[in-house]
């Protein structure tokens, strides 16, 4: 089974090369990108067509040229080109899974695949009619319908491409039939890697690729992604505890994350803003509890990432 990591991996700026090193680094055995094509037909990586989520920037790919394009930074990385990372993948030795954000640009993204001839790529999309249409033309290409939701008839898809890309919360027991053709996204968390530990899928995508190997390897260990990631964004200097009262200053450092709920049993915890939390890089929490045991667990729910517990007294050796 490939682990494929989603626009890379967590830890680094998505769908950069950064994050695509990382991800191999980390054991991934291919990699998920998006694609927008500028306004001269130049063929880029990003997820979204306007660059402001990431950068803050009004700017639109699909309105601007290459030239303006690449004078533009997402958090210092370049935006890569679609074939700067084929290149990339072929050396490395690794799988694409490209993602077409736009269905005028199947024509385009399919001819360039086309013409690099790397076997270990695979173009996919939520537009079908269109990745179909395209596949008639371009059969030496393999193709995947991507989706979320419970499709009529699993084999009439089957017939007309080469993977399923179902989101996870779509992965029945009817897929394990032809489960060598199915690539669920995003898998995260533990109970999904155990369910599709069933399955003898062809890949999964996560953003988490050595949490999955580790999985997989049966190399589980104790403390999970988030947790380091939780550790690792407290101020020890701007937090404090004694016996009545705890109070911790976070700064996220990693990657734009958004907090549903932090909750710590029948307790009251005091925040500086309300849910949902929209925790972006370089941003500070203070989170504030009163009366507590140190065998109190608080519980993150992070969106996308799911649900994570540690006990008071994991936060107060970091603290020490």
């Amino acid at each position: 089974m490939k682990i494929i990591g989603h626009r890379g991996c967590f830890y680094e700026t998505e769908n950069t090369i950064k994050s695509f090193l990382k991800a191999f680094e980390l054991g991934a055995d291919g990699i998920e990108i998006d694609i927008q094509s500028t306004l001269d037909k130049f063929l880029v990586v990003s997820h979204d067509s306007n660059l402001k989520r990431l950068t803050g920037i009004d700017f639109d790919i699909n309105k601007k040229n290459y030239s303006e394009l690449f004078k533009m930074r997402v958090k210092k990385e370049k935006i890569p080109l679609l074939l700067e990372v084929l290149e990339l993948a072929k050396e490395k030795n690794k799988s694409v899974d490209i993602e077409v954000k736009n269905p005028n640009d199947f024509y385009s993204v399919c001819e360039l695949v086309s013409k690099f001839n790397y076997e270990e790529t695979i173009i996919s999309s939520f537009f079908h009619k269109e990745l179909y249409n395209n596949k008639k033309n371009f059969y030496k290409i393999r193709f995947a319908y991507l989706y979320s939701h419970e499709p009529k008839n699993i084999y009439d898809y089957l017939n007309e491409v080469d993977f399923l890309k179902p989101n996870i919360n779509y992965l029945t027991e009817d897929y394990k039939k032809f489960s060598e053709r199915v690539i669920p996204w995003i898998v995260n968390e533990v109970k999904d890697f155990k369910y599709i530990k069933e399955f003898n899928l062809w890949g999964v995508i996560t953003d988490f690729p050595e949490k999955l190997k580790n999985f997989l390897d049966n190399k589980e260990t104790q403390e999970n992604i988030f947790i380091n990631f939780l550790m690792k964004s407290i101020i020890k200097e701007e937090s404090n505890i004694n016996k009545d009262f705890l109070k911790l200053n976070l700064r996220n450092i990693f990657s734009n994350i958004v907090i549903n709920e932090i909750k710590i049993n029948d307790k009251m915890i005091f925040l500086d803003r309300n849910f949902p939390i929209f925790w972006n890089i370089n941003d500070k929490i203070t989170i504030k509890l009163q009366k507590f045991s140190l065998e109190d667990k608080i519980t993150f729910n992070i969106k996308d990432f799911g649900i994570f517990e540690i006990e008071i007294k994991e936060l107060i050796k970091n603290l020490s």
